[in-house]
């Protein structure tokens, strides 16, 4: 009979690789050589072993959604796995996530799909991201991204789990026609469009902070008018916008830290647009209705909404830098559509490190629209 002394490290390694890391602390206390193994002198290399063992991407080949590589000295493979494995739990069963780790699940759900690897090109075709993968069979119809999982969201947690949303997409569930309404609801009511927001998806404090509640209400829209529906079933749907089209497309040998487009503005580019009838939309900013009382929601039931397409054609015009993003300069932009509308603007990073495009629009050099 063979005895686990007389086996090799590199045996015993492959054997704790094959095993649920859920099953690694109980495999620790059965012997002593699977004990030096796993939090012996040498578990680094084990727990990076086992890591690479899972069905995620390897982080040292991973980008931030701002092409920044990470420093391999500072993975902590062993802390990582542990609360990747955690946050699977936690989107099995919501209810047994304790409260005061719920930013730390959802900031290890933001992570995997905020650091993954590129593509080199717009048809990365066969090379989809195994966090993704991973993520979309986790998350699967939605539950987990419903406020109705969690108690009493904090606001932290509230953004968390919105910003999450966002990065998965649609799901099932927002294919609901309630829920396209409340929606609605939210994006076309002047009370979120304000000073204190700069007019934009921002969190009204003056920081230029994202606010993920916002940003999530506009993507559900514009994704309900963008996603085709197969046989109207609810349940066959695909929409460019999420998961699928979150890896981001780095060219061979292209340094961002040194490229002034580093956007990658340059270009043709599709804009779309969602809007209803500019009647409809005044008589529901009703302007003698006061703001602590509930507007007349029932405008949706009939109100017709539109998807409209402008191409643009983008350059860069110019290059400021920024002093908080010495690697990421704002970046200057003019544009034109049909040779009537004349679009500028900028890109730069936001005080959270989040893409702000800010542009306006209008004719013979009068801004109309912002």
């Amino acid at each position: 009979m063979i005895n686990l002394a007389d086996l090799s490290l590199e045996i015993i390694d492959r054997i704790l690789f094959a095993l649920d890391p859920l099953d690694i602390a109980r495999v620790s206390q059965t012997s002593r050589p699977f004990y030096e193994t796993i939090y012996g002198p040498l578990h680094r290399q084990f727990w990076r072993g086992l890591y690479l063992a899972q069905p995620l991407d390897d982080p040292r080949r991973t980008v931030t959604c701002l092409g920044r590589h990470r420093d391999d000295n500072n993975i902590d493979w062993k802390g990582e796995l542990e609360r990747i494995v955690r946050a699977r739990a936690v989107m099995q069963r919501p209810a047994i996530c304790r409260r005061e780790e719920r930013c730390q699940v959802l900031h290890t759900c933001i992570d995997l799909l905020t650091n993954i690897p590129p593509v080199s090109s717009p048809d990365g075709a066969g090379k989809m991201s195994r966090n993704v993968r991973w993520m979309q069979q986790r998350i699967g119809n939605g539950a987990f991204l419903e406020r109705e999982s969690w108690e009493a969201l904090s606001e932290e947690e509230e953004q968390l789990l919105a910003r999450l949303h966002v990065l998965y997409g649609l799901t099932s569930r927002d294919l609901a026609l309630e829920r396209r309404r409340i929606v609605q609801a939210f994006v076309y009511s002047l009370r979120h469009h304000t000073a204190e927001r700069a007019y934009g998806p921002f969190v009204p404090d003056g920081t230029r902070r994202v606010d993920w509640v916002f940003i999530s209400m506009f993507q559900h829209d514009l994704g309900m008018l963008l996603v085709d529906l197969d046989d109207n079933d609810g349940e066959c749907y695909f929409c460019p916008l999420g998961l699928l089209f979150s890896q981001s497309i780095i060219p061979r040998g292209l340094n961002l830290d040194v490229e002034e487009d580093w956007a990658g503005m340059e270009g043709l580019w599709s804009v779309r647009y969602g809007f209803i009838d500019h009647r409809e939309f005044i008589l529901y900013n009703d302007p003698s209705v006061p703001d602590n009382e509930p507007q007349d929601t029932s405008i949706f039931d009939d109100a017709e909404e539109t998807l409209a397409t402008l191409d643009i054609y983008i350059r860069v015009s110019g290059i400021e830098p920024d002093p908080c993003h010495p690697t990421r300069p704002q970046i200057n932009i003019i544009g034109e559509v049909d040779g009537k509308f004349n679009i500028v603007g900028f890109v730069k990073l936001t005080d959270d490190d989040q893409v702000w495009c800010h542009y306006g629009a209008g004719n013979d050099n009068q801004m109309v629209w912002k």
